[in-house]
């Protein structure tokens, strides 16, 4: 097999990804250096504690968004790395989106663009600028604001419990896959190691403990998320299910921004423009 780039499984891929989108959140403390040397625009002459901007009383630091970006970064490695070790292409969801709907983009009605652009935003391919990564850690602080009074946020006990139980899940699933699959798995996640170790970690598990509050934090959002998506599932606006999906995903976009308007911030940098994609919200969760 030297030599010879391997055929991994979609299926293994697609699962290692889910793992990282989901497990990453952003990133925490941690002693060694990093090796990969994140730009961050005007924000390179600034210490982590310095405050850009306040909401709700909590601030949001030059650290904070330099989590984000480094997340990203993480994320885009992975998929550059998978890229390497398999034949199928990554297909980012904006071009999927576009395949299902067998369209081109110039085609996209408005609400169908929309979605679009916001799957074209979280490109796991694409790095975000300073500005669009701060305006996401304002976007998550919000929310993670307002799903306290929906629900119980999750604890850093509770976080870690999840991703013991998850490792746990993916070793049974080992044991039941076939010898190649295994190799293949195992050999992904070796991968995800490596590139672990390139932002300073041991491992990709170590990584994830080290951010436990912060995965926390974006594990509660989800759950947010998903409750809001149920009840908005629940009501009648005489749609198509997969346009129904779309218009969902839109509804929390604009329901994020009207708790961003009501929210008590101070932008302490002109240089960080707060950015708005939605529309009016004009109905009630």
């Amino acid at each position: 097999m030297k030599g010879k780039k391997r055929v991994i499984k979609s299926g293994v891929i697609i699962g290692l990804l889910i793992l990282v989108v989901f497990m990453t959140g952003c990133s925490g403390e941690n002693d060694q250096e990093p090796e990969i040397d994140i730009e961050a625009g005007f924000l390179g002459d600034m210490e982590d504690s310095e405050v850009l901007a306040t909401v709700n009383d909590v601030d949001i630091t030059v650290e904070d968004v330099r989590m984000e970006l480094e997340n990203r970064y993480f994320q885009k490695r992975m998929v550059e790395e998978i890229g390497k070790v398999t034949d199928d292409p990554f297909v980012s969801p904006k071009d999927q989106f576009l395949r299902i709907l067998e369209k081109n983009e110039s085609e996209l009605d408005d609400s169908e663009q929309r979605y679009y652009d916001r799957l074209a935003r979280r490109d796991l391919t694409v790095i975000p600028s300073v500005t669009e990564a701060f305006n996401e850690v304002l976007r998550k602080e919000i929310l993670y604001y307002e799903a306290g009074y929906h629900r119980a946020p999750m604890t850093e006990e509770e976080m870690l419990q999840a991703i013991e139980e998850g490792e746990a899940s993916m070793e049974a699933r080992i044991e039941m896959m076939d010898e190649d699959e295994a190799e293949e798995f195992a050999e992904l996640k070796e991968l995800q190691d490596e590139i672990a170790r390139e932002f300073g970690y041991d491992s990709f598990f170590d990584r994830q403990e080290s951010n436990l509050g912060l995965i926390a934090k974006s594990t509660t959002v989800s759950r947010f998320k998903a409750d809001f998506e149920q009840d908005m599932l629940r009501r009648d606006f005489d749609k198509s299910q997969f346009a129904l999906t779309i218009h969902v995903e839109n509804l929390w976009e604009d329901y994020g921004e009207f708790l961003m308007e009501k929210a008590e911030i101070e932008n302490l940098h002109e240089e960080l423009e707060i950015i708005y994609y939605g529309e009016e919200w004009d109905l009630s969760f």
